[in-house]
């Protein structure tokens, strides 16, 4: 995303999309560019980005990225009690070993 706004004092700033960093990453999210009207190449050779095509497809990216973040959340949380058990354990088992010494 770039800031191709100059006049900053007296405009609001505007954003635009470099098309062909947006075409790399929607391939890279399994999107068929080519069978889509998201990212197009007009007869100057020049690429066009129809903005409200990038809306589903950034919604329905969002909703697996929240899964996956739920679901390594939850092995987090896994491996956390795992880990929190076995120190209870070592720390269980340094007091008898300190109970058999003294």
């Amino acid at each position: 995303m770039i800031n191709y706004n100059e006049n900053l004092d007296k405009e609001p700033i505007q954003y635009g999309i470099i098309t062909q960093q947006l075409r790399e990453s929607l391939l890279k999210c399994g999107v068929d560019v080519d069978d889509t009207s998201i990212v197009s190449m007009g007869d100057d050779g020049m690429y066009g980005v129809q903005h409200l095509q990038l809306i589903a497809p950034t919604i329905k990216y969002i909703q697996e990225l929240s899964f996956k973040l739920d679901d390594e959340i939850n092995w987090q949380r896994i491996e956390y009690t795992d880990l929190k058990n076995k120190v209870i354990k070592l720390e269980k088992r340094i007091e008898e070993l300190k109970e058999q010494i003294a």
